[in-house]
């Protein structure tokens, strides 16, 4: 069935009906007002039968190591604060498991375990995006087993096809919410070690609605394997093998990007407490970032990210946030950092709510500072406003760029 956009539907009826040469204009309008109020009905229908994933989803495997994981992390971006009440098992395969929590208004964890191995990681994220991994068990931690999992976020997607990038037949039906789980073929494992490959997300009648590129990563038989939960980039085919790299910071060569103290608690921080932001090369090529509390200094154990664009200037986004949020004592605590393009004239950086306005610590380039604990992950009409040493606005943006 062919679908258009609203407008471009009711303008097709309207000419249609218009060639009836019986039908007066007020018959047109009233036609199309009862067809758009049935289209409208339709959709919210629809929109009420397809319920939440976690709604029908079974109870989460391993709860206690679930509930551990999915923690408030201390002083970091990552993990985001998810929903653990609502965490479930979304797929299983031979004894391998995927749970999925709900993360903010469209964010999701996902949570893979093995057999014997009940804590293999967990991955996070804020959008609502498609993300696929892999991992694999080398014999030292058990019996080796190489798993693919993830999520496919296309209402219609039902069926992912592996079978170019494997070598072999592959084809994984989509459970509830777009999530898979399903093993590497042994056969494969020995051509597969660290390549990537073409694969095709379906809809039920075999229709192609993506393609996409899948990473292996290591083989159980790598000296690499179990070490992490290799992610694919998925961009579109053709499909090259990623370079992989340790990524580590020097912290012997971090610098101090900004420090400011705590007006509320945070996490496990107190108010009054001097926290810092460092930055620190890494193996890679790239950056740390590191944050923690200023009398520790920066270390490699400290909350942070590491990667080539960190610290990197989007174009055409002269401030640059990235805001964290941590569940305590039934209320969210929210520490809000980022930088500003060096060329945009900004001198002064502080955080607008519909409570008011708070100054934000501000040097070479970064900010730094706490908002009052609410009760939502999401805070909603928070903005880091940018001015100019004339005190006018240059720019703002969104506090939780993902509300």
């Amino acid at each position: 069935m062919t679908t258009y956009p609203h407008d471009e539907l009711l303008a097709a009826l309207s000419a249609a009906v218009n060639r009836d040469d019986l039908c007066s204009r007020r018959t047109v309008r009233l036609a199309l007002v009862s067809i758009a109020v049935v289209l409208l009905a339709g959709a919210a229908i629809a929109a009420a039968t397809v319920p939440p994933w976690w709604q029908n989803a079974a109870p989460p495997v391993n709860p206690q190591v679930v509930n551990q994981q999915l923690a408030p992390t201390i002083g970091s971006d990552f993990p985001p604060t998810a929903d653990r009440s609502r965490a479930r098992t979304v797929s299983e395969l031979d004894g391998a498991t995927l749970v999925a929590a709900p993360v903010g208004k469209n964010g999701y964890c996902l949570i893979p375990a093995l057999p014997g191995n009940p804590d293999l990681g967990f991955s996070c994220g804020y959008q609502l995006s498609d993300e696929v991994r892999t991992y694999a068990l080398p014999a030292s931690k058990g019996a080796p087993r190489w798993i693919i999992y993830g999520r496919f976020t296309n209402l219609d997607a039902a069926m992912v096809d592996m079978s170019a990038a494997v070598g072999q037949r592959l084809q994984v039906k989509l459970q509830p919410g777009g999530f898979f789980i399903a093993d590497i073929p042994s056969s494969r494992w020995q051509a597969l070690d660290g390549q990537a490959g073409p694969a095709t997300v379906l809809d039920d009648t075999g229709k192609t609605l993506a393609n996409v590129c899948l990473d292996f990563g290591p083989s159980p038989n790598s000296p690499e394997a179990g070490q992490t939960r290799f992610p694919s980039m998925l961009g579109s085919p053709p499909c090259k093998a990623p370079v992989q790299i340790q990524v580590k910071p020097d912290v012997s060569k971090a610098t101090e990007l900004v420090q400011a103290t705590l007006t509320n608690d945070f996490n496990t921080l107190k108010a009054g407490t001097t926290i810092a932001l460092w930055r620190a090369p890494d193996q890679g090529g790239g950056w740390c970032l590191l944050f923690g509390p200023l009398a520790s200094g920066p270390s490699s154990q400290a909350g942070g990210e590491c990667g080539s664009s960190v610290g990197a200037t989007q174009p055409g986004h002269p401030i640059n946030v990235s805001s964290s949020s941590v569940l305590a004592h039934g209320i969210y605590e929210h520490l809000v950092q980022g930088f500003v393009d060096p060329t945009s004239g900004i001198v002064k950086v502080e955080l607008q709510t519909a409570n008011g306005s708070y100054p934000l610590a501000f040097t070479n380039g970064w900010f730094l500072g706490d908002l009052g604990p609410t009760g939502s992950v999401d805070v909603d009409d928070a903005y880091v406003i940018g001015y100019d040493k004339a005190g006018n606005e240059v720019a703002r943006a969104a506090a939780w760029p993902h509300a």
